[in-house]
């Protein structure tokens, strides 16, 4: 350990330290765990608001203004203040009110456009850097229209978009898709009153579709995430992306994908497809959910398998037997799913091999009451 350079432990906090799972790098001896430490509680993240990321027309960068970026610590969630070490940032948040500005959203004073452009250019290298848009308009994005970056649609690696059934939520995402940067993709589903709800279709368009399947087979791509669509997303998708799996898994990139969807895949069709339960459930005590594991291991290669979780929180709080509740009972009260196909070598390889399942039982017939005879 004594031959383990300490800017070795700097570059792996600062490339890692996105996860919870690396506060454990800060045990190390030697005074490796002291150096982590310093890495960790340096590291910082920058949220920003603004009204939008494309200018329909021409526009002074010093005289349009908006909210001042938010510095916290990723470890205490403290406020900072900047000017700040662009290398102790880890994470970037753009929250994009809509996909246009308006002249009535901006504000008199705040922060410039020009200082969140060059800020923005600074955290060209940042590990995460994200972008949510809440709405968008009907029309299409003019040509003639202005980004907030030049390269929009390349600069953000992880991207959450609100569904709406408009042509500049089509052209974006599909810019977006096609230009293969995306680590995470996340459709949100669109907050709408009942009665509009009742008409949406039950599945999305075709070239949405297309579009999803694109981004998922994408190298790049680790997570994507669907609230919409549910029975579609957890069914449909879910069932073409097994048997896909199954037949043909070199048209699977070497990498572990992640697919998040609403509710829980159908139990039948684990059950034929050859899943098998942990037989543990687990309480998940941050979502307040209860979480159980299937596995279902590829018949021919050892490097891949599928892992799904399923989270119920019906019972979370109740104080009946969780091990007596049946995997039906616990997906029909399912909130939502993560669906692993992992790709491994060696011993994490082994390590999913080696966890022992048992087959999921069938469904428990209903109990009927005998009616008295006439």
């Amino acid at each position: 350990m004594d031959a383990v350079p300490s800017t070795f432990i700097v570059s792996l906090m600062e490339n890692l330290l996105t996860t919870d799972k690396l506060r454990g790098v800060g045990k190390l001896g030697c005074g490796y765990g002291r150096i982590a430490r310093e890495v960790y509680e340096a590291t910082t993240t920058c949220s920003a608001v603004v009204p939008g990321v494309f200018f329909q027309t021409p526009f002074n960068e010093d005289h349009i203004y908006m909210k001042a970026p938010f510095f916290g610590g990723l470890r205490l969630g403290d406020v900072r203040t900047p000017p700040l070490p662009v290398k102790n940032l880890v994470e970037l948040n753009v929250f994009a009110q809509n996909l246009f500005f308006e002249g009535n959203q901006t504000s008199t004073e705040g922060t410039s456009i020009r200082e969140i452009r060059r800020l923005m250019e600074k955290c060209r290298h940042v590990r995460v850097r994200r972008l949510e848009v809440w709405r968008f308009p009907s029309t299409a994005v003019p040509r003639s229209s202005i980004a907030l970056l030049p390269d929009l649609t390349t600069f953000f690696n992880r991207v959450s978009l609100r569904y709406f059934q408009t042509d500049s939520f089509r052209e974006f995402l599909l810019a977006l898709v096609e230009d293969k940067k995306l680590e995470s993709l996340q459709l949100e589903a669109l907050q709408l009153k009942k009665s509009e709800a009742m008409l949406l279709e039950t599945s999305p368009n075709q070239w949405l579709q297309e579009t999803i399947l694109k981004a998922f087979f994408q190298p790049q791509l680790r997570r994507l995430k669907l609230s919409d669509y549910d029975s579609w997303a957890s069914h449909v998708l879910f069932n073409f992306l097994l048997q896909k799996w199954l037949n043909t898994p070199e048209t699977f990139p070497e990498t572990t994908k992640l697919l998040e969807v609403r509710r829980a895949p159908p139990i039948d069709l684990l059950r034929t497809s050859g899943f098998g339960f942990t037989g543990e459930t687990r309480r998940d005590k941050s979502l307040m959910l209860l979480v159980r594991l299937f596995l279902l291991p590829h018949p021919e290669f050892l490097e891949r398998t599928v892992e799904i979780e399923v989270f119920n929180g019906s019972f979370y709080h109740s104080k009946i037997n969780i091990d007596a509740v049946t995997d039906d009972k616990f997906f029909k009260g399912a909130f939502f799913s993560r669906i692993h196909f992992r790709f491994n070598r060696g011993a994490k390889a082994m390590y999913w091999r080696s966890k022992r399942t048992t087959p999921i039982p069938p469904e428990e017939p209903r109990s009927t009451v005998a009616q008295p005879r006439v």
